[in-house]
Formats: C-alpha cells, sequence, structure tokens
C-alpha cells in the first residue's frame, strides 16, 4: 500500500496526525514509534520535490504547483506525446529540451515556468518548433533563475537539520529524549515536539571543544548531528572570514593571503567545504 503523502498547503502537525491514523488503520508497522518516525520521513521527502514551504515547526507547510501535482498533494503522471519523444522534457535543466513540435506543448511548459506566450524557432530541417516565453532572451533568464533556485533549495537540504534528526529518534525510541511509553501515536509526537522546543537552545549551544556536558549526554545520532551543524557554520565562517579579508587588501590594508601550505592556510578541503563543493 503506498504511504500517506502531504497534501498542498496542509501543516505538518496535520499530516503526522492524519498519516499516523492512516497506518494505524491499514495495520502498517504496528509499533507506534516507527509509525510516527515513518511520518516524519514522508514529510521531509515530499519537501525536497515541493516547490515551496513556508512557516516553521508545526505550523509549516508545502506547496505544489499544478504542474507536477494535484492539489490533493498526489503526483500525476507525466504527460506523454509523440512531439516529445524527440524534442522535451518538462522542467529540463537543458534548454534544448524545451523545444517542441507542438504548440500545446511549449503554452504547458511555459505554464509551468511561469512565463506568458510562447515564440517559434527553426530547425535544421526548416521544420517549425515552440518555446516558451516571449522570446528566446525571456525563456533563458527565467530559466536562469529556476535553476539557481534549485542549486539554493539542494545545498538547503544537504545542510543538517536538527529537529527531523531529534523527531526521528524520539519517535523511535521511548525514553531517550522524553518518556513516551503507552502514548499514542499523535500524543507520541506532540511529547517529542515539545521535549525538541525545551532542549533547543542546549542543543544550539556552542563550545570551543566541541560538545557541552549537556550534549555529551544525548544519544549518539543527535550528537552526531549537533557536530555536523557546527562543522557546517564553521566552513560557512571560514570563507565569509576569507572574503572579508580580500575586501580590506583591496581597500588597501597591506594585509597578504597565506598561500597554500603557508602555517596557519586553509587545506584544501577546507576550502571545499567553505565554498559548499561537493566532491
Amino acid at each position: 500500500m503506498p504511504l500517506p503523502s502531504p497534501n498542498n498547503k496542509e501543516k505538518r502537525k496535520d499530516f503526522m496526525s492524519r498519516c499516523m491514523v492512516d497506518l494505524s488503520k491499514k495495520g502498517e508497522f504496528e509499533n507506534p514509534k516507527q509509525r510516527a518516525a515513518v511520518c516524519i520521513s514522508q514529510f521531509e521527502k515530499a519537501k525536497e520535490e515541493s516547490n515551496a514551504s513556508a512557516g516553521e515547526g508545526d505550523t509549516e507547510f508545502l506547496v505544489f504547483t499544478s504542474a507536477a501535482y494535484d492539489y490533493s498533494g498526489k503526483k500525476k503522471e507525466k504527460e506523454k506525446s509523440k512531439s516529445m519523444k524527440k524534442y522535451s522534457s518538462y522542467g529540463s535543466p537543458n534548454p534544448q529540451d524545451h523545444y517542441f513540435e507542438k504548440k500545446e506543448d511549449a503554452e504547458k511548459d511555459a505554464e509551468k515556468m511561469g512565463l506568458k506566450g510562447i515564440h517559434t524557432h527553426k530547425d535544421k530541417d526548416g521544420k517549425t518548433l515552440y518555446m516558451a516565453g516571449p522570446s528566446h532572451e525571456a525563456f533563458m533568464k527565467k530559466h536562469k533563475e529556476i535553476l539557481e533556485k534549485k542549486k539554493e533549495k539542494s545545498e538547503a537540504m544537504d545542510k543538517t537539520d536538527m529537529k527531523e534528526v531529534f523527531m526521528s529518534h524520539c519517535a523511535a525510541y521511548d525514553k531517550d529524549l522524553v518518556d513516551t511509553t503507552g502514548m499514542d501515536d499523535k500524543k507520541t509526537y506532540a511529547a517529542c515536539a515539545m521535549q525538541y522546543k525545551k532542549m533547543k537552545a542546549d542543543m544550539e549551544e556552542e563550545d570551543e571543544k566541541g560538545l557541552t556536558e549537556k550534549q555529551k549526554k544525548l544519544p549518539k545520532p543527535i550528537r552526531d548531528a549537533i557536530l555536523k551543524k557546527q562543522a557546517e557554520k564553521s566552513d560557512s565562517s571560514l570563507w565569509e572570514n576569507i572574503k572579508k579579508k580580500r575586501d580590506r587588501i583591496k581597500r588597501g590594508s597591506g594585509e597578504k593571503m597565506r598561500k597554500k601550505g603557508d602555517k596557519g592556510a586553509p587545506t584544501s578541503e577546507q576550502m571545499k567545504k567553505a565554498k559548499g563543493d561537493k566532491d
């Protein structure tokens, strides 16, 4: 049986309640902690494929455009046509994939991209092809904006989500973070959410040596997530400091950038992480 998915603009807390009740009725995942963990995972997976998200915590909701989802939140089957076989795939990062033999297909692509109107091109055989946007310049500008937003969203998702780690662990283990023994799915989620709020400040506290004494007492998955979050912040700070120093040098500060291998210079690995490069 398919697992529940968030509806368009459905708040996280409402989805969690609906999801856990649905799984319970179907008799799937007998352990209520497992059901809660599955529902949290389903929300996060849907978040990766959503067009936008808003709100925080229990009031967070996801937005899906009609081009990719219907308004119940279910994925639509991709429309296929003979004209698409040779020229196009909707949403492709390659501009060459946005040429269509049929005017209607280009209009659908324009609607998905948020463009008005379409324009035409000729292929090498002189055949007319249709493309989203009033002009090629307008298409390319919008196409670039979409790719940049996708990149930003992808980079944001790569970062450690402390609440997701906390809630998943809390839902799966009765007494590690708060005693949820005997609680049903809804009460378990509510208790874990309340405990997260209580412990958030302690988890975000920083120590030069790494983990604070309170953090050292937390379960290993959460300790690991805290250390990873600290490393992400450190990498970001390094790059910001490098950029500030370069700006000071341009203004005539007299400083010099350290060369690779100099004492105190960042390593290649540190520079990659600071820039957000992927191996």
